[in-house]
């Protein structure tokens, strides 16, 4: 009953990940489900998204691929025309178009999965114990048996009077007596204490909201010293939070800064930017974190972009004029990609690593 029920909040759960998929069919994007995509489907993949199938990418707009449940890997792996990408990678940044190769049971989180899902007994030394018990047991009981037999048939009179006689007269009596002294050396409750344990214990994990697929499991989580967990996902969410925006203390390195060295007020120009890179719904979690704090996005187009890619590690963007305050061009990215002191100075760089470290 335990395995069933574990069984049956596994599905569930995998339903749950069972998201309609975009794709281009007859020049439309249509949403349909995983199971109705097929061979030489275009999928649009946008950041967030799992990909479905295996395929080949036609169109990459600063595509990386998160590939960890593939390889262990976490760092972004970018994706360029003619790359192939492998169903159970997700999207972290960027968009892009990829041909299905092999869907389905072809591909390769299926092939995975039915991997996974291929049955094995989990080792259990009590199980093994109580077998082993039973093998030992068996061989010694058929001498045991013979000796038995022999000395119910001499206690009746004899092999020769007990076939010569009526069944029920020596033989029958004989027989039920010897079965019965065997019976009794069979530990038939070994077996059954054995699972009424593992059943309990389940059944007192399941009450703390753990799922046990098999009930030796129990056996196993007791002979357990050290758990190690990989939190991202579960216990937290790995995602970035924006936590507060402070102009450079330079003058050399900001426009805005006081000739006494304190920090500067941000004005509206960079956080009408900041709105800009945050309102892309195809960026990487770092500019999608400047979502909420951000939404005064500027009125006109930029003139110019350059999309995120995690070689670079750095996005830009260029605004004309007419942008008021938000005109010129802007960076967003890692500060060791960016704090170059050939371009701020030493004493400009130096102050913005300290208060990006602070």
């Amino acid at each position: 009953v335990q395995e069933y029920s574990a069984k049956r909040k596994l599905d569930r759960i995998a339903l749950l990940h069972q998201d309609d998929v975009v794709v281009i069919r007859d020049g439309a994007r249509v949403p349909l489900p995983m199971a109705q995509i097929v061979r030489d489907d275009v999928v649009v993949l946008r950041r967030g998204d799992q990909v479905p199938v295996d395929g080949e990418v036609l169109v990459s707009d600063g595509l990386d691929m998160d590939e960890a449940l593939l390889t262990g890997e976490n760092d972004p792996v970018p994706k360029t025309p003619g790359d192939a990408v492998l169903s159970g990678s997700a999207v972290v940044a960027g968009a892009g178009l990829v041909r299905a190769t092999a869907v389905g049971s072809a591909s390769h989180a299926a092939r995975l999965s039915a991997e996974a899902r291929r049955y094995s007994a989990i080792h259990s030394e009590l199980r093994g114990a109580r077998e082993k018990v039973a093998r030992w047991l068996t061989i010694a009981l058929v001498p045991i048996i013979a000796v038995i037999v022999h000395g119910q048939m001499t206690a009746v009179g004899g092999w020769s009077l007990a076939l010569s006689q009526p069944r029920e007269a020596a033989l029958e009596p004989a027989l039920i007596a010897s079965v019965a002294a065997v019976t009794s050396m069979i530990p038939q409750g070994l077996a059954l204490m054995t699972t009424i344990a593992f059943a309990v214990a389940a059944l007192k994990l399941a009450q703390q909201e753990v799922l046990i697929q098999e009930q030796p499991a129990v056996e196993v989580l007791a002979r357990v010293d050290t758990v190690c967990l990989d939190k991202t996902g579960t216990l937290t969410e790995g995602g970035v939070r924006f936590d507060r925006l402070t102009a450079p203390a330079s003058a050399d390195a900001s426009p805005d800064a006081h000739d006494d060295g304190a920090p500067a007020e941000v004005g509206d120009g960079p956080r009408a930017v900041l709105a800009w890179f945050g309102a892309d719904p195809d960026v990487n979690p770092t500019a999608a974190a400047l979502r909420e704090p951000f939404t005064a996005v500027p009125a006109v187009d930029p003139v110019a972009q350059v999309a995120f890619s995690s070689a670079r590690r750095w996005s830009a963007v260029a605004f004309g004029p007419e942008a008021g305050a938000a005109a010129g061009t802007w960076l967003l990215g890692a500060p060791e990609a960016l704090v170059d002191e050939w371009h701020l100075g030493p004493d400009a760089a130096e102050a913005v690593r300290a208060q990006v470290h602070a």
